[in-house]
This record gives C-alpha cells, structure tokens and sequence, in this order.
C-alpha cells in the first residue's frame, strides 16, 4: 500500500486513530462544564462559554430534536467564524437571521439525494466512504427561511472538527453529483484540520502571508490556501473516479459535467502549488504539497 497522509487508503487508518484521540480530549473537557451530571451528553466541540449558558431545559429540548441532522449537532452552536458563513450569528434555539437548520419535512424530502451523494462517495472510492464514517460525526443542513433550497455550499471550521455544513442547492440532474464533491471538499478540511492539530503546515515567519487561492481564485492568507489544496485533491480524485464509473461516465451529459469540474480542480490545484513555492512550509505542508503534486500529475487514483 502506497504510504499517503492526507489521500487514499494509506491515510484512512491513521486519520481515524487521531480524530478519535481528539474527539477523546474534546469529549474530556466539554463533560467538565456541565453541572448537571444526569444528563448524557454526546461529543461537544466548540465555544466554551456557549455550554456555560445553556440550562439543563435548553439542552435537553435540542437533545431532542437531534435525530434532524445526524443525532448531535444542534446544542454545540455558536461559533462565528464558521456559522456566519451562513448568516447565523445568534444560538440554534434563538433567531438565526433567516438562516436555520433545516427542518424535518424538508430534510425528509431531500433525503434520498443526500443519501445518494453518499452513496456515490462510497461506491466510487471505498477509503473516502470509509474515511467520511470515521471522521464526520454530522452533516448539517441549513435553508433560508420560507426556502428549501438556496445557493450556498459548504462550511467547516477547526473548532468544529467532525461537523460539516451545507446547504442545499437548486435542484437538478446534477444534485446528487455536485453534493457528493462538496461533501468531499469539506471532508478534507476536516481531515486537514485533524493534521495540523499537531503540526502547523506552514512556518511561523510566512503565517501572515497572502498568496493566490486554487479555489477562491484570490489572494488569501497562507493556511487557507492551503486548505483549497486539500479541497481540491478531494474533488479532483473523486470526480476522476466518477469519470471511471460506468453508470455516470456513460451519459454523456454527466460525463461533460464531470470533465468540466476535472479540468477546473486540476487548474485549480496547479495554479496553488504554483503559489505555494514562494512560502516556507514545515514538514507537515511540504508533505501535503508532494501528495497534491503526485496526483496531479497521476492517471489513475
């Protein structure tokens, strides 16, 4: 098995041991803010003085609503960095500026396009599938007020590690394909999240820099741009399996979609290493950059 860290089968395994050493740790210090000792709480991520002002009720009612969006999101809420993406800028039980988690009857009605996003991911490439069970703890939906749907995408942030946001976007032929590649871009955030957890990518002299984003297509501080390599290689590898899948590469209308989105990542992730040769990146970062250099210039994943 050829020895990969952010990529392929080789990184599956241990990815998993260090989400679980930092769902551990998280786990550890959340139980220790909560005075009411009844109440089972599930894993906690995020913005300590949320939990310190949230009552023993509060908590218990979105407890209850949980089984919405994949069984433990909705009471570890505030955190803007990630949440004001979305316009939501005050707790999941309070006003939310238009902007909520999605509710049931559309959730319901959407399903079967989420659950074949999934599917695809799984079907086409087995270690991402596996990957996505080991890290993401919840895929959260969020809509507009009075709308199913609105365009929008994708959201994740390293205080939330195993959580990712989406909106629902318009629907149409491409729905389920189009979801299942965002997914996949927020699943390599995170699982770049859970990396530089114990490495910074990127040495302390260059962290201010701005250099050209692959997918922002925009200069952006150094870590985010980064963080659209990783993005990137996640789409990138997942839409060439797509396009070595008979049941998609086969319509045509699908197989010009899909060749379209290859040769936009693969620019994408060109035009960002490019970018990157002007920084001084650590141990962590120069690996990352030889793995998405690798699959480049690869033909088959």
């Amino acid at each position: 098995m050829e020895t990969s860290l952010i990529i392929g089968d080789g990184c599956v395994e241990n990815l998993e041991r260090i989400f679980k050493a930092y769902k551990s740790k998280k786990e550890e210090q959340a139980q220790s803010f909560y005075e009411d000792k009844t109440i089972s709480f599930k894993p906690i991520f995020g913005n300590e003085d949320f939990y310190r002002k949230l009552s023993a009720e509060q908590i218990k009612n979105l407890l209850d609503c949980g089984d919405v969006c994949n069984d433990s999101f909705l009471y570890f809420a505030q955190y803007e960095m990630l949440f004001e993406k979305f316009g939501l800028n005050e707790y999941f039980f309070g006003p939310l500026s238009g902007v909520h988690i999605i509710d049931p009857k559309v959730y319901s009605e959407n399903s079967s396009e989420i659950q074949e996003a999934l599917r695809l991911i799984s079907d086409s490439l087995p270690w991402m599938g596996r990957l996505y069970k080991a890290v993401i703890s919840d895929l959260v939906f969020v809509q507009k007020a009075g709308e199913s749907r609105f365009v929008g995408g994708g959201a994740s942030e390293y205080n939330f590690i195993g959580l990712i946001m989406m909106s629902l976007r318009p629907s149409n032929q491409f729905s389920e394909i189009d979801l299942a590649i965002s997914i996949a871009h927020e699943l390599g955030h995170n699982c770049f999240f859970l990396l530089q957890a114990g490495m910074l990518p990127v040495r302390e002299e260059d962290w201010g820099k701005k250099i050209y984003s692959g997918i922002k297509k925009v200069r952006r501080p150094v870590y985010a741009s980064l963080h659209a390599i990783v993005a990137l290689m996640y789409m990138l590898v997942l839409v060439r399996s797509f396009l070595n899948t008979n049941s998609l590469s086969n319509n045509p209308i699908s197989r010009d979609h899909l060749c379209k989105k290859k040769t936009e990542f693969e620019t994408g992730l060109e035009s960002g290493l490019e970018a990157l040769s002007e920084v001084k990146l650590t141990r962590l970062g120069s690996l990352i950059c030889f793995e998405a250099l690798r699959l480049l210039k690869s033909k088959i994943d």
